[in-house]
Formats: C-alpha cells, structure tokens, sequence
C-alpha cells in the first residue's frame, strides 16, 4: 500500500477508547439493543414454529447467513477499513481478526449492519464502532504522553532540529534534544488527528522549505533560548525530567509534555513555555519538590529593578513622575512573568537592578522599552514628556469602572496601573475614557473601548 494520509481517531475512537472504563461501552447487549433500535424481543423470537433442535442452535449455514442477510460483511468491513485508516496502532495484518470481531459482534446484534450502511463519515463509524462492539479499538488506547510513534514525526523533528541552526546558532549543540522534543510535538498532533501530508511533501526538502516552521518557532517559544542559548543546563534539565515524570499526576493534561522525557527535556533546555524551577527540581530530586520549585512568586530581583527603571525615567521625562507607581506595578508584574517562563534570565534583572548609571546596559534597555516602546511605538512616552499626562480627573473614574468590571487578572484592575495607562498612551482618546467613567455597567463600560476593550 501507497503512503497514506496519516489520520487517526482523535477524539471519536482513540479518545472514545481513553474514556470506556464506565462508559456506556460497558454496558449490557440490552441496553445498547435499545440505543441502536433493535428489539431483542423479535430478535429472540426469530425462530419460532422451528423445531426444538433448530430452536436450540442454528445450524452452520444459517449461522453463516445471518449475518450477510444482516449486511454484516459490508458493515464489517467499512468499520475495519476506517480502524485501520485512522489508528496508527494497526496495520494491513490487523484487518482479518478485526473483521472477525466485528462479524462476530454483528450476528448478536443484528443492528450493527443497517446502522454503519447509514453512516458516510469515518469519524461516525468510529464513535459507534467504539460503543457497538467494545474492544475492538483497544490496540488505539495509549498513555497521552506516551503517543504512538508516526513515522513521519522522526523525519519532522530532525530536520526541523537541521534547519533552526541557521536562524538560531544554540540549536547546533542541542540539535539532538530539540529533535527529540520535536518529534514528541509531531507524535502528540498525529494521534490527535493531525494530518502529516504538509510535512511529508517538504520531507527531503532544502532548510527553504522548512523557514516558516523555524522562523515561526525562533520568534516563539524559542527566542530566548535562540538569543541566549540554554535557558537550563541541558543536564539538570534530564534529571529534573526524569523526577516529573515519575511523579506529575497523569489524568491531568496540562502535565503530558512533561511526563515524556524527551518532549520535557526540550521545553527544559529551550522553550518559555516551560516553567522557572528547573534546576531546584534537579537539586531536590523528589516528588514532593515539584510544588515549591516551580511555585510562581514575586521576585525580589523585578522589585529592585522596576525602582530604577522608574528613577532613570522620572529623570529622562519628569512629568511622569505623578504616574510613578503605576509604572512601577508594571514593571513588576512583567518581570515577574518573564522571569518565571523564563524569557528574562534573572541574572540580567540582578544586573539592571545593580547598574549605578541609567546608561549602563541593561538598565538602559529596560529604560529605552518604557520610554521610546519600540514594540508599540505609537505608545511612545514622547507626547507625554513633552506635554504632561492625560488630565488624572479623566481617568480616575473610568479606572474605578474598569476595574470593577475587569477580570481579575487584567492589570488595569490595579488603579494605579490603570491610571499610568491612561495618562500615558494613545491607544484609545479621551472619548473613550470619558464614556468608560460616564456609562452605567459593565458592558457600557467595556463598550467604551469598542473591540479591543
């Protein structure tokens, strides 16, 4: 057979089989009858007026009828044609005792044979198949960390792993953990019904082919790994791994990349989408570590930083001065989060905090960010420098609206953030913090700000 599209059950069959313990996969042929529009009441009556011995057990020709009378093979063999096609667990050499099954399954419940003729997708077939014939799907059921092994997923996390060396030079010293990880990715996307033929058609492909993938990953997950190489040391990142996986709760989903050692071990190394604790995890070496070593918590490091930030912009641009503290809880609460997915070393913030001069790198970096914003230039704290803050009697209301109506983790539900945004940026005029100030509840409120709000 010809290379196929590698789509397998997803949520309908594989993941059907994940949840059978005390699904209604388990339960009696009556029952199910019943779902499926059978009456077992005829079904058992059907050879009434035979003689006792026909009653007793049919004979082998009619055993052998009933079923084709039944469309049984035709139901049979779409169901084995869609297992098959769908699960990476089976192969070519699985079709004839699948087809026994489900012949098997099909003479005691009749139904199974009109019922698949009146399904077109396999994703239909699957789903029932799962609960009419029990069983069948089981070699599809696999640990979600743990996925099965596409072959094409070896040849995805290679050359992905080749072709980032040019974009992102750390990669060559850990080409073989990213391989890893990444074939993990690929695996984990495959089971999930992912179809692999975009990566098959660039397989052999030169690294031009595979620049949206790298690039997309360089400006991702990976910048700060590809900017200052190893986020962990790729040797505590193992033996940190080898603790998690041992002791992460596996029913929960978040945890799945991290119960596979090659997967966790590339997230450890390289991607901000990993946690800070690593290296405490490595250290400590027990379960009851991952908790604490991985706990998010103010850094005392972000606090010391931001004062400086705020003293080196107060200077630069005095009439932000009134504004200060809500710089500084901005400050804060950004370094903290990119300390703790690590996309800030905290050795950098030790040393813009240390800095004794505003023009000492890297605090004058961080002071060029709040400043000049060269991510949101239109934000720049120019205008404000030069004519003042948005007038404070305009925002002090609309900020006590927001931050009644905000989710709890937005920070403009902090006033005196609140109050630095508004008196700073350009995002949104003065209309729209006057109608926020002005409107009568939350959804006026939001409406202000239109669909950014």
């Amino acid at each position: 057979m010809g290379p196929r599209r590698l789509i397998l059950l997803a949520a309908l069959a594989c993941a059907g089989c994940v949840e059978r313990a005390g699904s209604d996969g388990d339960r009696g042929d009556a029952d199910l009858a019943a779902d499926l529009g059978a009456d077992r009441g005829e079904q058992d009556n059907s050879d009434a007026g035979s003689s006792d011995a026909a009653s007793d057990a049919p004979t082998d020709a009619a055993a052998d009828a009933q079923p084709a009378a039944n469309g049984c093979p035709e139901a049979c063999a779409a169901v084995v044609e869609c297992a098959v096609e769908r699960c990476a667990a089976l192969a070519d050499a699985d079709r004839p005792p699948l087809n026994q099954i489900c012949l098997d399954r099909c003479a005691e419940l009749p139904s199974i044979g009109p019922v698949v003729a009146g399904l077109t997708a396999c994703d239909e077939i699957a789903a029932f198949t799962e609960q009419a014939i029990p069983g069948i799907l089981d070699p599809c059921v696999f640990d979600p960390a743990f996925p099965p092994n596409a072959p094409i997923c070896a040849v995805y996390g290679a050359r992905l792993a080749e072709c980032l060396t040019d974009r992102c030079p750390p990669a060559a010293e850990q080409q073989a953990t990213l391989a890893a990880g990444f074939t993990h990715e690929c695996d984990v996307a495959v089971a999930g019904g992912a179809d692999p033929s975009g990566v098959e058609a660039i397989a052999d492909a030169p690294c031009d082919a595979w620049a949206e993938a790298a690039d997309n990953r360089v400006s991702n997950d990976l910048a700060a790994f590809c900017a200052r190489g190893p986020l962990d040391e790729p040797d505590a990142c193992r033996a940190a791994c080898a603790t998690a996986a041992a002791c992460l709760n596996p029913d929960a989903e978040a945890n799945q990349p991290f119960r596979n050692p090659d997967r966790c071990a590339m997230l450890c190394v390289a991607s901000t989408d990993a946690p800070r604790g690593w290296a405490c995890l490595a250290e400590r070496m027990t379960c009851d570590a991952i908790e604490p070593c991985f706990a998010r918590g103010p850094e005392p490091a972000c606090r010391v930083e931001a004062d400086r930030v705020v003293e080196c912009v107060e200077a630069a641009c005095p009439p932000v001065a009134p504004l200060a503290d809500g710089l500084r809880g901005l400050l804060v609460s950004g370094c903290d989060a990119a300390v703790a997915n690590r996309s800030r070393a905290i050795a950098e913030v030790e040393a813009a905090a240390a800095a004794e001069d505003c023009a000492d790198d890297p605090l004058a970096t961080q002071v060029t960010l709040v400043i000049d914003r060269p991510n949101d230039p239109s934000n720049a704290l120019g205008p404000t420098c030069a004519d003042g803050p948005r007038d404070p009697a305009l925002c002090a209301p609309a900020c006590a609206a927001l931050g009644r109506c905000l989710d709890g983790g937005n920070v403009l539900t902090d006033a005196d953030v609140c109050a630095f945004y508004c008196g700073t940026t350009a995002t949104y005029p003065d209309a729209a913090w006057r109608c926020a100030g002005e409107a009568n509840g939350c959804e006026a409120t939001v409406a202000c700000f239109g669909e950014g709000g």
